[in-house]
């Protein structure tokens, strides 16, 4: 083989190396955009499913309508190009175009997250102090009902609180939980007499109970269960 045929055998394979790391480079980016597809698609999902749990509570929402439909005409249009042109998710074009509509997506995530936890702020479980009712249980009163209430609805407020966005179902799961606790602090008229019941409902609340409330029957029950202490007074600032 002469020096120039040699020449030329070095060229052609080093011109098929460097396609074949084109290629490669071009078949890396396509699998990292189908990876941050599939990503955006997943969130876009779990979005939509946020924004119909708390749509019918928090009406401001209705911004995010046009960036949801913003979102989802972007995407039908990457996809169709990709579809016409294989290589195009290796195009800076497809990665810029996605890379914004991942930040309008992440922005609508933000005022969905903002909005479920305004609506928790808004919406506070009903004051319940679970040790008084540990105390009637020993004391002999049938309160087992109200403790068993009281701790599914508190797991479940816990559970629902951890969630950055609402699942399908969260907020009517939420409201169920604060609908068991009010009917465990209502549910305290059946175990004590009215009045020992709405002393003890007024003063686990963030106001308190006014010192009207605590009549001698009050202060009787609470020295005789030696729970006395357990409250205090205080005076409005």
């Amino acid at each position: 083989m002469s020096i120039l045929e040699r020449l030329e055998h070095i060229e052609t394979r080093a011109q098929i190396a460097r396609d074949s790391g084109v290629l490669q480079q071009s078949l890396g980016r396509i699998e990292r955009a189908v990876v941050r597809v599939n990503d955006m698609a997943s969130s876009l999902s779990k979005a939509t499913t946020a924004f119909h749990e708390l749509h019918p509570v928090d009406s401001t929402l209705s911004e995010l309508i046009p960036k949801f439909g913003q979102i989802a005409t972007a995407l039908g249009l990457l996809a169709a190009k990709a579809g016409s042109k294989p290589q195009f998710g290796a195009l800076e074009e497809f990665t810029t175009e996605l890379g914004v509509n991942e930040r309008l997506l992440k922005a609508i995530e933000a005022s969905l997250s903002e909005s479920w936890a305004r609506y928790q702020e808004q919406n506070p479980a009903t004051s319940v102090d679970r040790a008084l009712l540990t105390t009637f249980e020993n004391s002999g009163l049938k309160v087992d009902h109200l403790i068993e209430q009281f701790d599914d609805a508190s797991r479940e407020l816990a559970i629902v609180a951890e969630l950055r966005l609402p699942t399908s179902g969260t907020v009517h799961r939420h409201q169920t939980s604060l609908n068991k606790l009010a009917a465990v602090s209502e549910g305290l008229t059946d175990v004590v007499p009215a009045a020992l019941a709405s002393f003890f409902r007024r003063a686990d609340s963030p106001d308190g109970a006014p010192l009207s409330s605590l009549t001698n029957d009050v202060v009787s029950f609470l020295t005789e269960h030696q729970i006395i202490d357990r409250y205090s007074i205080r005076g409005h600032r």
